[in-house]
């Protein structure tokens, strides 16, 4: 069995097509979404048609849970032009898609075998807000992962590939499809790659197999969407791609 996971897509049409279009091309049996669909880019709503188009597993991350529960906004430590994006984008779904959103998971769970287990969540098993980092405390992991026993772990959240072991399991972090970062950056401004990134985890008859993907974008396009962008972020992301 052999999953594709993308993750944290933020409304960029154009990285998710083209990430898709290199999925096809790795005999993948599933791909999982794990979150974080339609803010802070151009092209909410063509995200979602195209996730729709594939019918694949999505799930609920944070920036998710804002399209649906609006006042959970309040609680989101960043700078106040992103959260006028976020909101904007808010507004600018129409029902459908809200409702699709809607329809999103907390978290899942596949059993290919007795000893091939994977777990698919946002940020950790129990949050889609958790930063799961390679400087994550061994307490902080044991916290978060206590009432889990899987082989494999995936998320996204941060936008930072990440292969982490752990007490005989594997954290695995994807990246970003729609907004990867040079480095993790906790509230500070990121410097954002010219490429969108995901995964794929495979299991067979000789053993676990995980791999990270890059796909290289034109840094033109990704200026040209941005540009086109009424939102409060278009500025801020155009200066980004410059």
């Amino acid at each position: 069995m052999k999953f594709a996971m993308i993750s944290d897509l933020h409304g960029n049409t154009y990285a998710v097509e083209k990430t898709l279009e290199d999925i096809k091309k790795r005999s993948v049996d599933q791909i999982i979404c794990l979150g974080d669909v339609a803010t802070l880019g151009p092209d909410p709503m063509g995200v979602m048609d195209l996730l729709q188009s594939i019918g694949c597993p999505n799930i609920m991350g944070n920036h998710d849970e804002f399209m649906i529960y609006p006042e959970t906004l309040k609680y989101y430590k960043t700078a106040p032009f992103i959260i006028d994006s976020v909101e904007a984008t808010r507004l600018s779904l129409k029902e459908p898609y809200i409702e699709f959103i809607r329809k999103f998971e907390k978290k899942l769970e596949y059993k290919i075998s007795e000893n091939q287990t994977v777990l698919f969540y946002h940020g950790s098993p129990d949050s889609n807000t958790q930063n799961i980092l390679p400087t994550t405390s061994e307490s902080e992991l044991d916290e978060a992962y206590k009432n889990y026993k899987y082989n494999v772990f995936v998320g996204g959240h941060t936008h930072v590939q990440m292969m982490l072991p752990y007490k005989g399991s594997m954290i695995v972090n994807t990246g970003s499809v729609g907004l990867p970062f040079e480095e993790f950056v906790d509230g500070k401004e990121p410097v954002i790659l010219e490429k969108a990134e995901y995964a794929t985890v495979e299991f067979n008859e000789s053993g676990t197999h995980i791999e990270f993907h890059h796909v290289p974008l034109k840094k033109s396009i990704l200026k040209e969407s941005v540009s086109k962008w009424d939102n409060p972020l278009s500025s801020h992301r155009v200066r980004q791609y410059s």
